[in-house]
C-alpha cells in the first residue's frame, strides 16, 4: 500500500546531470506500507485462486485501467489452500479420509459395482403416427408390431413389455435375416460379400453373384442355431477360403471382378489385427486374461487390439491411424485407407520400436546371422527369406559397426555438444565412441523393416 505525504520543507529538488542540466523531482514523498506474510497470502487465496471465475467479473467490478477489480462473492477454500490452514487434528481426519479413499478404490479392482444400460418402461405406450412426418401433427395410434407387409394379414401386436424381445423373434423368422448374417460373415472372412451392399438387399441394392451359395450358407446358419463361429468354421474349412491370391488371365476373362471368388482378394488387416500381429511377432502378447476393462491403445498395453477402449468423444490415434470407424454411427463395414500417417506410424510409434527390440532378442538367440534371420523371416512371415532375401539381410548384418567422422556432415562437427564450450580432441573421441552401431542395433533396425513391410499388413 502507497502512502502520499508533502515534505514540508521542499523546495526545488533536482538531480545533477551531466553538462550542468538538472531534472525536477517531485516534493511528494512516498512511504511503503504492507501487511504481514499470513494475511497476504489469504488475500491472494480470497481474491486471486478462489474467485478466478470470469463469471465473478460482473456487477461491481471497477476498471482500474489495467484490469479489474473482482467483486464480492462466496469465499471458499479447497484443496491446498484449506489444508494449509487446518488444525492439527483436523489435517489428520483429511489424511484419514484420503486414506480411505484410496484403500476403497483398491478394493473395487477391475469390475465396477453397477454398469449403464437400458431398461424397460414400466408402463410402455403405443405412438401416434406422424401425419407427413410432422411430429406436431398426430394421426392415429399405431400399436407395437411387425410389418404388415412381411405378416399374413394383420400384425399381431406386442404384448410383453415394450416388444422388443418378440420384434427380435419375428426378424429371426423371416428369411432375409439369415442371408444378411451370412453375408457379412462371407465378406468378414473374404474380403467382399457375395452381395456387395451389406445392408440393403431391395431392388437398389446390388443383387448376389451367386444366390444359390447364399441360400445355402443362410441355411445352414439357421440349422446351427444362427451360431456365427460354427458359419466362420464352415467357410474356413472350404477350398474357396484357403485359395491363395495367384490369378491367371483365362479366369481374369472370365471373372474380373472376382465375383464368383475364383481365388482370394488381397486385404489388408484392420486396426486389431496390426495391434495384434506386432504384439505376436514380439512375442509379449498376453492370452492369459480374457475379458476385463478395455485400455487405451498405448505403450505397455500388451492385450489383444480388441480390449481397446473405443471413445466416441476422444478417439485413440492408433485407431484412426487405420481406418476405425467411429462409434457413432451405425456402419455395415470398414473403409480401408492409404494415407501418410500409416508410414510414420512404422517410422516414429514408440510400439513399433519396442516390438522390433523383442522381436530382435528372440532372434538373437540363434547362434549365426543365417539362422538369425530364418528365425526372423519364420515369426513374422511364416516362411523362409529366398536367396536374394538372405542376401541382402546378411550384407545389412555386416554393416561396418562404426561410422567415422569423416562421414559426418561439417555442420554437424561444428556444433557443440550440450555442455561443451568448444569442440576439443576429447570431445572428437567421445563422438566417435558415440556413433558406434553395435550389432544388436543393427539386428533391431533388420526386424524393425520386417515388421514395417507390405506383407505384415497384408493379406495374400
Amino acid at each position: 500500500m502507497l502512502a502520499k505525504t508533502t515534505d514540508p520543507n521542499a523546495k526545488e529538488l533536482f538531480d545533477p546531470l551531466p553538462n550542468d542540466e538538472k531534472r525536477n523531482l517531485s516534493i511528494y514523498l512516498l512511504e511503503l506500507k504492507g501487511i504481514d506474510q499470513e494475511k497476504g497470502q489469504l488475500w491472494t487465496d480470497l481474491f486471486e485462486s478462489d474467485l478466478s471465475d470470469p463469471n465473478l467479473i460482473s456487477e461491481g467490478a471497477q476498471d482500474i485501467g489495467f484490469g479489474f477489480y473482482k467483486a464480492p462473492g462466496l469465499f471458499k477454500f479447497k484443496d491446498y489452500a484449506l489444508e494449509k490452514r487446518l488444525p492439527a487434528d483436523w489435517s489428520s481426519q483429511v489424511a484419514r479420509m484420503k486414506e480411505d479413499i484410496e484403500a476403497s478404490k483398491k478394493e473395487l479392482g477391475d469390475r465396477y459395482p453397477f454398469a449403464y444400460g437400458l431398461g424397460e418402461a414400466e408402463k410402455p405406450v403405443d405412438l401416434r403416427v406422424f401425419v407427413r412426418g410432422n411430429p406436431d401433427v398426430f394421426g392415429e395410434e399405431a400399436p407395437r408390431a411387425f410389418l404388415s407387409m412381411f405378416s399374413d394379414g394383420n400384425p399381431k401386436p406386442f404384448s410383453s413389455g415394450s416388444g422388443r424381445l418378440e420384434l427380435a423373434d419375428a426378424i429371426l423368422k423371416q428369411p432375409i435375416a439369415a442371408r444378411v448374417m451370412a453375408n457379412r460373415i462371407w465378406a468378414w472372412l473374404m474380403g467382399a460379400g457375395i452381395v456387395l451392399t451389406p445392408s440393403n438387399f431391395g431392388i437398389a441394392g446390388a443383387p448376389p453373384s451367386n444366390p444359390e451359395l447364399l441360400d445355402y450358407l443362410a441355411v445352414r446358419f439357421q440349422a446351427d442355431g444362427f451360431s456365427p463361429k460354427k458359419l466362420e468354421k464352415l467357410i474356413m474349412m472350404s477350398r474357396t477360403y484357403q485359395l491363395g491370391t495367384e490369378s491367371t488371365e483365362a479366369n481374369v476373362a472370365k471373372d474380373a471382378g472376382n465375383r464368383f471368388f475364383r481365388k482370394a482378394n488381397t486385404r489388408r488387416l484392420d486396426a486389431e489385427a496390426v495391434w495384434d500381429y506386432l504384439l505376436t511377432a514380439s512375442g509379449k502378447i498376453d492370452l492369459g486374461k480374457i475379458g476385463g476393462p478395455s485400455q487405451e491403445l498405448a505403450d505397455g498395453m500388451n492385450r489383444r487390439g480388441v480390449y481397446g477402449i473405443s471413445s466416441r468423444m476422444f478417439p485413440n490415434t492408433f485407431q484412426l491411424t487405420w481406418d476405425f470407424m467411429t462409434p457413432n454411427i451405425s456402419i455395415e463395414g470398414r473403409y480401408s485407407t492409404t494415407i501418410p500417417q500409416q508410414r510414420l506410424f512404422f517410422l516414429n510409434s514408440s510400439m513399433v520400436h519396442n516390438q522390433a527390440q523383442a522381436l530382435s532378442e528372440r532372434a538373437a538367440s540363434e547362434s549365426s546371422d543365417e539362422a538369425q534371420v530364418k528365425r526372423a523371416f519364420e515369426i513374422v512371415y511364416q516362411r523362409l527369406p529366398s536367396a536374394a532375401e538372405m542376401a541382402v539381410s546378411l550384407e545389412f548384418l555386416h554393416l561396418p559397426q562404426t561410422t567415422p567422422l569423416a562421414s559426418i556432415p561439417p555442420a554437424i562437427l561444428a556444433k557443440p555438444a550440450p555442455g561443451d564450450a568448444t569442440l576439443t580432441g576429447e570431445t572428437l573421441e567421445k563422438k566417435d565412441k558415440d556413433m558406434q552401431a553395435p550389432k544388436d542395433s543393427l539386428l533391431k533396425a533388420f526386424c524393425w523393416a520386417l515388421l514395417s513391410s507390405n506383407e505384415v499388413l497384408y493379406i495374400d
